[in-house]
């Protein structure tokens, strides 16, 4: 047999055949029509729907840190019931998880319950299920809550820091659900659980703007922060109507700390008023100290719900 080696010119005549041949493909890929497949639903075949789910619990679940009754992110408030109860703001995950027993709580442990989700896999703003919400908004909603406070009677207050208004769930963990469980009563929006407006209708005694921290006092006086407002409201008991105490039974402040004692007023900065002159009986609403260590200005209320305060301002 005799070997005849190909010429130079028909290897390269050969190199460039292949290579005209592979653009002639990818032209015509490019150019023929795409047949359309239709989706379908996970598990069928021949389309282009998922059939399996790694990372979240389902299909129609994102949350961004998943781990659903142990997962945490943007903590901003915790607080602890008389019966031990733990409640854990969850500000980016939009909801309170609560844990039996803080006692007993364990590295790791899962919640029991879930406030302001359907379930320990939501986690979206405002993400609300019950009847009558607008939107997602609604007595069982949340978006990014921050402070949180509980009352002798182990009802729980929660800053609905966004929604700007102050949420109250009346003893979570007897409730008899573990998720989506609706507020009793809404502090702000003169009383609409499904308005969200910072100061709605003007600054006055029944609005919130951007409220973050909350606290109790040991006759059941609600406090609250409101921070968009530059002012701190008191609710004389508002779930205890027969107190005796002036506006009791209601979800109207009762008092207002700094805007000179007015409710209409916002600004920039607590105005508080102080007596005019050192010989005048007028007693200041605050008592202004300096921090050594900060330097910060520190402003003492005392015994608020019994002092008259002076309406004056200091010169």
């Amino acid at each position: 047999m005799t070997f005849h080696p190909v010429p130079p010119d028909s290897r390269r005549n050969s190199g460039f055949f292949l290579a005209t041949l592979v653009d002639a493909i990818a032209i015509g890929l490019v150019l023929s029509p795409v047949r359309p497949v239709d989706a379908g639903t996970p598990g069928s075949t021949g389309d282009t729907t998922a059939d399996r789910e790694l990372g979240q619990t389902d299909f129609t679940h994102t949350m961004f840190d998943f781990g659903g009754a142990a997962a945490l992110s943007g903590l901003s408030g915790v607080a602890v019931d008389s019966s031990g109860h733990l409640y854990v703001s969850d500000s980016i995950n939009n909801r309170i998880l609560g844990w039996t027993s803080a006692g007993a709580f364990a590295n790791g442990d899962p919640a029991q319950l879930v406030i302001g989700q359907p379930d320990f896999y939501s986690y979206r703003c405002d993400d609300g299920t019950a009847v009558g919400d607008v939107e997602g908004t609604g007595a069982d909603s949340l978006c990014g809550p921050e402070g949180s406070a509980v009352d002798g009677a182990g009802n729980l207050y929660v800053a609905d820091t966004i929604d700007s208004r102050v949420l109250e769930f009346a003893r979570p963990f007897l409730s008899g659900v573990t998720s989506g469980q609706s507020a009793a009563a809404v502090f702000g929006h003169h009383g609409s659980f499904v308005a969200t407006t910072c100061n709605d209708g003007g600054a006055s005694a029944s609005n919130l703007c951007d409220p973050r921290g909350l606290a109790l006092d040991a006759a059941g006086n609600l406090y609250i922060a409101d921070s968009g407002e530059s002012r701190v409201l008191e609710y004389n008991t508002p779930l205890n109507p027969s107190s005796g105490e002036t506006g009791a039974g209601d979800t109207i402040a009762d008092a207002v700390f700094g805007q000179n004692g007015i409710f209409g007023t916002r600004g920039a900065m607590m105005a508080l008023p102080w007596a005019t002159s050192a010989g005048e009986a007028a007693i200041p609403c605050a008592v202004r100290s300096v921090s050594p260590s900060t330097q910060t200005e520190i402003f003492t209320y005392p015994t608020p719900t019994t002092i008259a305060c002076s309406s004056t301002t200091r010169r």
